[in-house]
């Protein structure tokens, strides 16, 4: 644990966007992380631990806020296994989605603007970024159209002065 802790805090300078790094046993305990508060956590609930127990090789959660600032944040999970596939633990990113413009700036024609949202229909992060609440985020109220989405239909979009105008494509 104590190599581990130090292998995760050399990383954790080189992507600003994550909060933490942390290894979790296969019985879903935090034995390291870069957040020393982390260690001793209990992630055998979590959504992404059950996922990479049953066999998911990495996932990706869906918004959720922090338990330290409220930020909002997603994880980003692999299972890491031996050659006969047997789980020696899980490495787990959590990643403050405000905090996402050093990787994910793409310049936009004059008015344009990218939009990441989770598999729920929350808005993870906007460029340029536009300051909402966690209410706003909530793309499916905003924009129900988002529902046809989420269910893998194509729906073309267009977004004037926050209405949306959209026609499913066939």
């Amino acid at each position: 644990a104590e190599q581990m802790n130090d292998v995760l805090a050399k990383n954790s300078g080189e992507y600003p966007a994550v909060r933490n790094f942390a290894w979790a046993t296969p019985e879903g305990r935090t034995i390291a992380s870069n957040l020393p508060a982390a260690i001793g956590l209990d992630v055998a609930t979590r959504p992404y631990y059950q996922q990479i127990i049953a066999g998911t090789d990495h996932v990706i959660s869906d918004l959720f806020t922090s338990q330290i600032d409220g930020a909002p944040c997603f994880s980003i999970s692999k299972g890491i296994r031996d050659a006969s596939g047997s789980l020696l633990g899980i490495i787990i990113a959590i990643v403050v989605a405000d905090e996402l413009d050093q990787v994910l700036t793409i310049e936009r024609a004059k008015g344009g603007s990218m939009a990441l949202v989770d598999g729920k229909g929350m808005l993870v992060y906007t460029y340029p970024a536009v300051d909402v609440t966690w209410e706003e985020r909530n793309w499916i109220t905003q924009y129900p159209q988002f529902e046809e989405v989420l269910k893998g239909k194509e729906v073309a979009s267009t977004v004037i002065d926050g209405i949306a105008r959209s026609q499913g494509i066939e």
